[in-house]
């Protein structure tokens, strides 16, 4: 039980510690997730222009896909 304390307020004390370094990694996330929406978008978007090329019409995958899409993007927007 005492272990337990002492590791709690160690974990206290290195949120605090201003020596710590703070690296934003912000930027780098959020270029990561557009460039994963866009590569999902052109994906997509070929597969969708090679079902219209080859004169198929959209089953029920292509819906789920694009409704999938359509909300990770309206998310990826939001946040």
């Amino acid at each position: 039980m005492a272990g337990l304390l002492v590791a709690r307020e160690a974990l206290a004390n290195l949120s605090t510690d201003p020596n710590l370094p703070h690296d934003d990694q912000g930027p780098q996330l959020n270029f990561t997730i557009w460039l994963l929406a866009g590569l999902s978008s052109g994906f997509l978007g070929l597969r969708l222009y090679c079902k219209f090329l080859r004169g198929r019409g959209l089953w029920w995958d292509d819906y789920v896909l694009a409704l999938a899409w359509v909300r990770r993007v309206s998310h990826i927007v939001r946040c």
